[in-house]
């Protein structure tokens, strides 16, 4: 009787051992992963200072390449619609830039590629287009998409035909060289340093819920939800259409 008690006592020690184990180790966890969030704010906070410059300086122009936009015919000025053309294109315009004139790349094997694919004008969402004229709002066609939460959203593409504009092409020049703050810049290098080196990717992913259930999120079903969505959307709406 008594060796026994003995040995539950000698057992409920081990036990207890243990548990204040394991309850150091859960502390001791938490306590670092408390200041690995801490140093990803701090990253982040640096970054958003490391774009913006201290100062800029004026130098000498000098050449560094060429830049490409879009641009109305000057034989458009009489159209009745050219004012509403030109809205457009004031806000969905792009500026291309490349080193070459030809505005073509080398790729691999030594193979050239134009720049062509990209250059075309700028899409808008539902708050950009509300901003134009009713008129030029015609000059718009419709593409409706479905974000991976279920909401359904609409891209305004503008529908300017291509003979209409023209690409006007001019030299490119550096007249301003911004500084930056080296001491900002050099506790981002250490800080994306520690991340490397320490291999703190993974473990970050896992505290903010991503780490390895990427297998979780099943792409069909998702866009099978969504297109059921869709129709029964649809479907109400027609029902409303066709009741009023």
């Amino acid at each position: 009787m008594c060796k026994q008690l003995y040995k539950d006592a000698e057992m409920d020690y081990i036990l207890d051992g243990y548990k204040t184990a394991r309850q150091e180790k859960r502390s001791w966890i938490e306590k670092k992963d408390k200041e690995l969030l801490a140093l990803e704010r701090e990253r982040n906070e640096l970054y958003k200072i490391n774009r913006l410059p201290v100062e800029y300086t004026e130098v000498k122009p000098i050449r560094d390449g060429w830049s490409r936009t879009f641009d109305l015919r000057e034989d458009l000025k009489g159209r009745p619609d050219y004012k509403y053309l030109k809205e457009i294109l004031d806000k969905c315009n792009v500026q291309q830039f490349c080193r070459n004139k030809h505005f073509s790349y080398k790729a691999r094997r030594g193979w050239m590629f134009r720049m062509d694919r990209d250059f075309k004008l700028k899409s808008v969402y539902d708050k950009e287009f509300l901003k134009f004229s009713e008129r030029a709002q015609k000059e718009f066609w419709k593409e409706e998409k479905i974000s991976w939460s279920g909401a359904i959203y609409n891209i305004w593409h503008p529908a300017i035909p291509a003979w209409m504009m023209v690409i006007k092409i001019k030299p490119h020049y550096i007249r301003y060289f911004a500084s930056f703050d080296t001491e900002v810049e050099s506790k981002l290098d250490r800080i994306k340093n520690r991340f490397n080196s320490h291999n703190l990717y993974p473990r970050l992913n896992k505290l903010h819920g991503c780490g390895n259930h990427w297998d979780e999120w099943d792409l069909s079903f998702d866009k099978k939800r969504l297109e059921n969505k869709q129709a029964k959307r649809e479907m109400e709406e027609a029902e409303v259409e066709f009741f009023s």
